[in-house]
């Protein structure tokens, strides 16, 4: 089964299919790279910085930095991106990655558990 498919059916977090894409070998994964390597380079915006830290104690509980599309696909599955995250409904979450991108500023909400923070890089 492929990594998305288990995201997809809310076996793996989001932030799991990033580490496991991570492990591919490079060979797999020369196909998809584009010709002209400079189209394939990031741009600003294309990666979401998903952070939640714990307002008593102000520790960093998940710092996530992932491609928007993955953020994006995840969500638009009901997949899970990060534990620490499941306290927010995906409509929330999506509200604070639309107004991250047209305010280009990070984001902040608090939860009585926490504080989330979202930007885009």
């Amino acid at each position: 089964m492929s990594i998305l498919q288990r995201l997809e059916e809310r076996e793996i977090t989001a932030e799991e299919a990033a580490r496991l894409m991570g492990t591919l070998e490079e060979s797999k994964l020369a196909g998809l790279a584009p010709s002209d390597p400079t189209q394939g380079d990031p741009q600003p915006g294309d990666y979401v910085r998903l952070r939640v830290s714990n307002l008593a104690s102000g520790v960093i509980e998940t710092d996530l930095r992932l491609p928007l599309g993955l953020v994006n696909a995840a969500l638009d599955s009901g997949g899970r991106l990060s534990t620490h995250l499941d306290r927010l409904d995906s409509s929330t979450l999506r509200e604070l990655i639309v107004r991250s991108i047209a305010d280009t500023s990070t984001q902040t909400l608090e939860t009585p558990d926490g504080r989330v923070e979202v930007s885009l890089e």
